[in-house]
């Protein structure tokens, strides 16, 4: 009987050693860029999604020449664990990824390598050039109007951002301390800033855009209040 148990085990492992070898591929897309574009424009250059039915995955990293600037592990041999929720820079929402690596482009032109291994060792690569963040442009359509006997409603719209996100706008005037705003509704006029209690005569305002790619031109505008009569 233990003669015949040894014997029907002979036929599997026969079977087992007969199989090729898995030599494909993660099939994941490696493009942190839109479409089939080969170079872009990223603040942070991003790969993420789901594996499709039948792939694995063990390793998704990025490299920057031959320097690894990030790797995570997805399965060590235990098991596949998924990334689970990730929120892609500039949005808002989160979703639930298989997988999802997020690399903060240097500025200037940098050739970024994103690549996926099995457990096999069998990796895939994609190298994309990619183009650091850089500063927004001036502000369009600035202008200021009074809105009353002695203040002023300073507006603008939103400039070139240049893939950057969340631009913060700064507002100056002389003799006043600067003032902050966030972003508005894109393409049209944000808020903007009111003035209040000006003194009669000219004043001048400028706003430049803060983003992560720097600091934009400065637009000035100006406007004359007139002295209220008595």
């Amino acid at each position: 009987m233990m003669l015949m148990t040894g014997l029907a085990l002979v036929p599997r492992a026969v079977a087992s050693a007969d199989e090729p070898p898995d030599t494909t591929p993660p099939q994941i897309d490696l493009n942190p860029c839109y479409g089939e574009e080969t170079s872009c424009r990223r603040v942070y250059a991003e790969v993420f999604g789901n594996l499709e039915p039948g792939d694995d995955l063990a390793v998704l990293g990025a490299r920057i020449g031959d320097t690894v600037v990030e790797e995570h592990v997805y399965d060590d041999g235990t098991g596949f664990v998924p990334h689970g929720w990730f929120i892609s820079y500039g949005n808002d929402v989160y979703t639930e990824v298989d997988y999802a690596l997020s690399i903060e482009v240097p500025r200037g032109t940098t050739d970024l390598t994103f690549y996926a291994r099995d457990l096999e060792g069998n990796t895939s690569e994609l190298t994309t050039m990619v183009l650091g963040p850089i500063p927004p442009g001036p502000v369009p359509r600035l202008r200021a109007n009074l809105v009353g006997g002695r203040s002023a409603r300073v507006a603008w719209g939103q400039p070139a951002l240049h893939t950057s996100c969340c631009p913060r706008y700064v507002v100056r005037t002389p003799r006043r301390p600067p003032r902050w705003t966030r972003v508005g509704p894109p393409g049209g006029f944000i808020l903007g800033e009111t003035y209040r209690r000006l003194s009669p005569g000219w004043h001048r305002f400028t706003v430049r855009t803060h983003t992560e790619g720097g600091v934009g031109p400065a637009r000035t505008v100006r406007l004359f209040v007139p002295r209220q009569s008595r």
